[in-house]
């Protein structure tokens, strides 16, 4: 078993990337940096899916999928195994993983769905929620999650919709 997190940064303290990646495993972090060593522990708060800084692999538009039906549907998503720009290297990770999250790919969309958009790819890079009001959240990279219309953009670049399990 894992107990706590240990490593060294060259500048001083916990990063935001630590902060967040502390509450996420819900372990200790110790993180060694100016010859101290600095102690983080999980709080047990939710991380607030709006206004997130983007930090690839520990809040990304994975993450906030797996937080949104987390905090707001009590269903936990698996962790993937997902290398930064996936998609440049041809690797599938949201088509190859779906079904292992207990997703099935419908046609029309409704509140809570996931959607899957290509942006500048020929393969899915991106993936936002559905929310009430014809509305989606999502990640970017350099952005802040943030909610959106869907529509115009969004719509066009959308390339499935997914539903869980739960909701079919």
């Amino acid at each position: 078993d894992i107990l706590a997190i240990y490593h060294s940064h060259p500048t001083a303290g916990p990063s935001d990337a630590d902060k967040a990646a502390c509450e996420r495993t819900g372990l200790p972090w110790y993180i060694y940096s100016d010859e101290k060593i600095h102690e983080l522990y999980p709080s047990g708060g939710k991380i607030p899916l709006l206004g997130r800084k983007f930090i690839y692999g520990i809040l990304d538009c994975w993450t906030l999928i797996q937080d949104y039906y987390h905090y707001n549907l009590d269903i936990t998503l698996p962790d993937f195994e997902y290398e930064e720009r996936f998609w440049e290297k041809g690797i599938n990770v949201y088509v190859d993983n779906y079904g292992k999250a207990g997703f099935t790919k419908v046609e029309n969309p409704q509140e809570h769905d996931v959607l899957l958009m290509q942006l500048n790819s020929v393969i899915p890079n991106h993936g936002a929620i559905l929310i009430e009001g014809n509305k989606i959240i999502h990640h970017l990279s350099n952005r802040l999650s943030c909610r959106d219309v869907y529509g115009g953009y969004w719509r066009f670049v959308t390339v499935a919709v997914l539903r869980h399990e739960r909701f079919l």
